[in-house]
């Protein structure tokens, strides 16, 4: 991994989490962060305040409160997905081939 002097990655790498995890952690870290990014926006505009949110969720106040300040190892993907579908939403895993950049 190379560092420039703004302390940012640089190099054939495609994200952060290629460039600090093997391939197959870095795909899963990707998508709990990607999945968490989406189902947060969803519950920050959900009517109401975070203890009906949370009722409604089936989950206490103080864990609602750490999905939607980002703590991603407050949640596994799997709890990602049951929450996203108690909020309304619908989950969909997608698979692509990696592109010819990516480290083998």
């Amino acid at each position: 991994m190379n560092v420039n002097a703004s302390g940012a990655i640089s190099g054939p790498y495609e994200d952060a989490f290629e460039a600090l995890y093997p391939p197959d952690q870095a795909a899963l870290k990707r998508t709990r962060a990607y999945a968490l990014r989406a189902l947060r926006q969803h519950l920050s505009s959900m009517p109401g305040t975070q203890q009906q949110i949370a009722d409604q969720l089936g989950i206490q106040q103080p864990r609602l409160n750490l999905l939607l300040r980002g703590d991603s190892a407050s949640i596994s993907l799997d709890n990602m997905v049951k929450l996203a579908a108690r909020a309304g939403l619908r989950a969909e895993l997608i698979l692509k081939p990696t592109s010819s950049r990516r480290r083998t």
